[in-house]
């Protein structure tokens, strides 16, 4: 602006001027229209913020509580996931120490698995059916 006392405008509106200074400018807001406007200006501005209502502010407990809620819900969380490792580490350990019946050795492999593996063909008893397969599964009947 134009008048080399705006600068002072706030420290008047607030009251920091000193009690000299305050009444010298009192003084000049009686012959600057430019000034005495600003200061009304901002009257009106310091008077609509006083009237505002301010936010509710956030309460130090209730931060102090949301974050122990939220460390409570981790420690929760850690106890759930050891709790599944036992689980995983008991199955895991009866598993390996379950007795697997090693029965599969004990019977007898079938002809016909044993052709098939080995890529041979037994000669098997001639028959009124020629074929091969035929005669091993046809030998392997009771």
């Amino acid at each position: 602006m134009g008048c080399e006392r705006f600068d002072k405008l706030g420290a008047y509106i607030d009251g920091e001027l000193p009690e000299g200074e305050r009444a010298a400018f009192d003084a000049h807001l009686g012959s600057c229209g430019e000034c005495s406007a600003e200061i009304e200006r901002l009257k009106r501005m310091k008077t609509f913020l006083a009237a505002a209502r301010m936010p509710q502010m956030i309460r130090p407990r209730a931060v102090f509580e949301a974050r122990m809620n939220g460390q409570r819900l981790v420690h929760f969380a850690e106890l759930l996931m050891s709790a599944a490792a036992i689980v995983i580490v008991v199955c895991g350990v009866s598993l390996v120490k379950m007795n697997v019946p090693q029965h599969a050795a004990a019977q007898p492999v079938p002809t016909w698995e044993r052709m098939a593996l080995s890529g041979q063909v037994e000669p098997a008893a001639p028959s009124e059916n020629d074929d091969p397969m035929v005669q091993v599964l046809l030998r392997d009947q009771p």
